[in-house]
Parts: structure tokens; sequence; C-alpha cells
């Protein structure tokens, strides 16, 4: 994302390579802003609940393993 951003803000280059790389940040921003926003929730969970805010992603993880193998079989 670093790269395409720095890319656009040269703004030097093939208007269909900048047109990519726009496209990329966009895509890839979506990733960053879920990645930051479950920081500030695990953040404030864990201030909230202490180590109990563990509970609910281990919770997940633990039926993601499970789910992951029955549906890659279908």
């Amino acid at each position: 994302m670093t790269i395409d951003l720095a890319t656009l803000a040269r703004r030097r280059g093939e208007p269909e390579d900048l047109a990519r790389a726009r496209s990329r940040a966009e895509v890839t921003s979506w990733s960053v802003v879920g990645f930051v926003a479950g920081c500030a929730g695990g953040a404030i969970l864990e201030l909230r609940c202490g180590l109990g805010a563990l509970a609910l992603p281990v919770t997940l993880a633990a039926l993601a393993v499970p789910l992951g193998e029955l549906w890659s079989d279908v």
C-alpha cells in the first residue's frame, strides 16, 4: 500500500499504472482500516475486561479451525 500511495503522490508514470496503483490502494486501505479498528476494539476491551477480553478471540479461533476443515471438504 505504501508503494502505491507513493506512486500516486508522485503522479509520475503512465495513466494505466496510476489507475492500477489507485485500485490496489483502495482495496488495501479497507484491510488497514479493519486492522486498526480491531486493534482499537481490542484495546478498549482489554481496558474494560482485563485478560477476559481474550475469551472472544480465543473462542472464535477455536471455532474457526474445525469449521474451516468442514468447509474445505465441500
